[in-house]
This record gives C-alpha cells, structure tokens and sequence, in this order.
C-alpha cells in the first residue's frame, strides 16, 4: 500500500515493519531523506548487528550506515 502525506499509517504495519527491522540481518533503505517521519524512526529498530545500506539520489544520514550508493536506485541495482 502507499501512505500519503496526511494520512494515517495503520499502527499494525508500524509494529511489523519494527520486527522486521529487529530480525534483519541486512538492511537496505532505498528512496528516502530520512526526513518524513514515523519511518525515519523506524531505523532505530534495526538489529545492532545488521548491515544497514543506502541507495538514493542524494546522500542519506542515517546511524550505523555500512556503505551507501548515491545514484537511481534501478541503476545501482543493476549494476550489483
């Protein structure tokens, strides 16, 4: 589904997205500034050992960021 901005995020999808994010070995954050929030938040669920990675336009600040990818996210795709 997409949310757009004004809308409500239903608060079961909040909590999946946090176990998800708690049992993930590896993290890939694709198309976003870290801006919009609750889901710039959801970050901090991630598990303290996972590999967390960017590909976007422009470079994201995000905590415990291994590597990320400046560029369209179906080119880096592409080229991994």
């Amino acid at each position: 589904n997409v949310v757009l901005y004004d809308e409500q995020i239903d608060y079961k999808n909040i909590e999946n997205a946090k176990e998800a994010l708690r049992n993930a070995d590896t993290v890939v954050i694709v198309g976003t500034s870290f801006k919009v929030y609750p889901f710039a938040a959801l970050i901090d669920f991630a598990n303290g050992s996972a590999d967390i990675y960017a590909i976007n336009k422009e470079r994201v600040q995000a905590p415990f960021m291994k590597d990320s990818f400046i560029g369209d996210a179906v080119a880096v795709f592409e080229e991994l």
